[in-house]
């Protein structure tokens, strides 16, 4: 029953508010999910068009075949990078797609359908802190895993810069998803 409401709620596309458990560490169970992948990146010049930390995989499902919603993104930089990134979102694996850390970003066009959507983020440092943030929330992104658990994310630089540390980068999703 619980999955049947789920999927009707993505049909007619509404916000589906979670009201179960929140884990971390990509041990994802219940109906909504947080997770925070890891981005590895160099500490060394980025260009705009540079793929950042390569094709990351986002575990968001136990199984395969779940459907549910995104919801939020969160982009942090430890080092209060205020440089606009652009994020891809894709339902399986972009292997035919160029996404190599610090190389040149393409996108292929047998990778375009699994494409769920892109959108730019760009970080302000709030008062008070030294970090940078850029929150996307209120997101309504229909997703189903395809071929395994997962869906993956290309980063791509939007200008010039050079992180200060190899893990100078964080991003959260937050989401709902169909019970396992």
């Amino acid at each position: 029953m619980k999955k049947f409401i789920l999927s009707l709620l993505l049909i007619i596309g509404l916000s589906v508010p979670a009201e179960a458990v929140v884990v971390t560490g990509g041990n994802i169970g219940g109906y909504e999910f947080f997770v925070s992948p890891t981005i590895t990146i160099q500490n060394a010049a980025y260009v705009l068009g540079n793929c950042i930390g390569g094709i990351i995989t986002v575990p968001v499902a136990i199984t395969t075949g779940v459907t549910g919603l995104i919801n939020k993104f969160t982009f942090i930089s430890n080092a209060g990078s205020t440089v606009t990134k652009q994020i891809y979102v894709f339902t399986s694996n972009p292997s035919s797609s160029t996404c190599t850390d610090k190389s040149t970003f393409t996108i292929a066009a047998a990778d375009r359908p699994k494409l769920i959507t892109s959108f730019p983020v760009t970080p302000v440092v709030p008062t008070g802190v030294t970090f940078s943030v850029a929150e996307v929330s209120g997101l309504t992104l229909p997703f189903t895993t395809s071929g395994n658990a997962n869906i993956y994310l290309m980063i791509s630089e939007g200008g010039s810069e050079t992180p200060a540390a190899t893990n100078d980068y964080i991003l959260n999703i937050m989401g709902v998803k169909e019970a396992q």
